[in-house]
């Protein structure tokens, strides 16, 4: 039984407040850790505002590619590789890597992204004269040198 005018009582609850003492700076020390951790997270998912649907073609999946418009502030989004008739520039094989600053102050990187339209699907290429996606072998028939 502890009294506390005794000094084995006061011995063991100065001891007892030390180890408190102690075990309150470690999990203020871990606390603190923990809090910059999930600081530190947030920030890289916070990289990416939440009105960016995609930084890179990869994410968009299968069939699909990312592409902005040339409108100031475009906000790139997935769409699906056009397919046969479907509006292509000649170049749409190009990807473009930029970094773009929003009105909100956001920096957003994008990479493997294209300009415009996505490029056409596999087996198809962009026809310079209508500015369409076609199928190889129908441009190849288009051939007016060789008769």
């Amino acid at each position: 039984m502890l009294r506390f005018g005794s000094r084995r009582g006061s011995a063991r609850l100065a001891s007892l407040d030390a180890a408190l003492a102690v075990g309150c700076r470690a999990m203020s020390a871990r606390f603190y850790w923990c809090l910059g951790l999930v600081m530190l997270s947030t920030l890289i998912y916070a990289e990416r505002p939440f009105y960016i649907k995609c930084q890179d073609s990869t994410e968009c999946g299968v069939g699909r590619c990312c592409s902005i418009a040339g409108n100031r502030y475009s906000v790139p989004a997935c769409g699906a590789l056009q397919e046969v008739g479907g509006s292509c520039r000649p170049d749409g094989h190009r990807t473009y890597n930029m970094s773009l600053t929003y009105p909100d102050g956001a920096t957003v990187n994008f990479t493997n992204i294209y300009y415009l339209f996505c490029a056409c699907a596999p087996g198809l290429e962009c026809d310079r004269a209508t500015s369409s996606c076609q199928e190889v072998n129908e441009l190849l028939d288009d051939n007016y040198l060789i008769q």
